[in-house]
């Protein structure tokens, strides 16, 4: 599928972002990266440290985002021991971006391709571990559905925080705020419920009249369309899977939708 020189914003973080920009590229479309968060380390690492020094009771690793995967194993090179021990320990991650990471990082990831959401995971984990203790690495504002649902089902837990989201720097507000008044965006990508917090925060506080009839606002999985939904911003497109390029699947056909009834015009040819 083509998007034909369609200017897409990717509000992700960096070097995430760069990811999705060549997937933008390959597809002729033409990428603008503007973070709408920002990863930062934990306030502290005492949590996650007292992990490492008990990874023999752990029966598996949870892990849900990229983000989780590089902090963890960043913080685990410190104590090559725990490291060493680390990576005989399964992980189960969510999608094949999180997966992928994890294996690049010398991980044994335990990939479940049809998982596209956290609650689908938490099921499935279920049907394989009916005890034992598990570590999940996670961010500060994370979703708690996975540890929610183990430990009613009687396993135990561990969810020390590995990294922040932070609001991201006032410049970068600043520069998608102009290239929307602008008319410089066709497309909008929203990868995580916080980007949506912080769209949602530009869309009341900076943009009038508002943005753009044109534009498409697409997100990616449940849980972020979920928050979108919550906080009153209606998506055109939401991915199918937890992956940018169902994505950008989903944006091809909304323009090709659009141009079927009509509204070609608005979007740049």
């Amino acid at each position: 599928m083509s998007l034909n020189g369609i200017t897409v914003v990717i509000t992700r973080p960096r070097p995430q972002a760069e990811e999705s920009a060549e997937l933008v590229r390959e597809r002729g479309g033409v990428p603008l990266i503007v973070p709408l968060i920002a990863v930062k380390p934990p306030e502290s690492w005492t949590d996650l440290d007292a992990c490492l020094t008990r990874l023999s009771s752990y029966r598996a690793v949870i892990v849900t985002s990229v983000n989780a995967v590089k902090s963890l194993s960043t913080r685990a090179a410190r104590f090559p021991a725990g490291l060493r021990r680390l990576k005989e320990i399964p992980f189960i991650a969510v999608g094949r971006k999180t997966a992928s990471a994890a294996e690049r990082a010398g991980f044994d990831c335990a990939l479940f391709p049809e998982v596209s959401s956290a609650v689908t995971l938490a099921a499935r984990l279920l049907e394989l571990y009916k005890s034992g203790t598990f570590l999940f690495p996670r961010g500060d504002i994370a979703r708690g559905a996975i540890p929610e649902q183990l430990r009613a089902a009687g396993l135990q837990v561990d969810e020390p925080i590995v990294y922040r989201t932070a609001r991201p720097a006032v410049g970068e507000m600043d520069g998608l705020r102009a290239l929307i008044e602008h008319g410089g965006v066709d497309a909008i990508t929203l990868a995580s419920p916080s980007a949506v917090d912080s769209f949602v925060e530009l869309l009341e506080t900076s943009l009038s009249p508002g943005l753009p009839r044109r534009t498409i606002i697409g997100v990616i999985g449940p849980t972020t369309a979920a928050r979108a939904t919550d906080l009153g911003l209606t998506p055109h497109v939401s991915g199918k899977m937890s992956t940018f390029d169902s994505l950008l699947d989903g944006i091809q056909n909304e323009l090709d939708r659009r141009k079927q009834h009509g509204h070609g015009s608005n979007i740049r040819e």
